[in-house]
């Protein structure tokens, strides 16, 4: 932990702690072939309930309802490139990279 003592009437306190970003991953769930040419294979411990495809722009490219453990999405329609995914399993939310070819 700093402080630093400007010499004002208040003291600024940096703590390294609170520096970075939480993990965004969910327990139990992974994804493949990642990069990938057109099929996203999904699996979860828990029920998968959603996942959105977002490209680095920050618009929302797709959009999917799965309701199970495990499913296939089909990518092939986007434009190779880098894109981030959001899940929703069981409530909890994960974002992760993939990468098209």
């Amino acid at each position: 932990m700093f402080v630093l003592n400007n010499g004002a009437v208040t003291d600024i306190v940096i703590d390294g702690t609170n520096l970075g970003t939480a993990d965004n991953t969910i327990a139990g769930f992974s994804y493949y072939p990642n990069p990938t040419t057109g099929v996203l294979n999904l699996r979860s411990v828990d029920n998968i309930e959603n996942v959105s495809i977002y490209n680095l722009l920050g618009q929302r490219v797709m959009d999917s309802r799965v309701d199970a453990t495990s499913s296939q999405l089909d990518v092939s329609a986007l434009s190779p490139g880098t894109y981030l995914m959001k899940v929703s399993v069981n409530g909890q939310i994960g974002t992760y990279k993939v990468l098209k070819d």
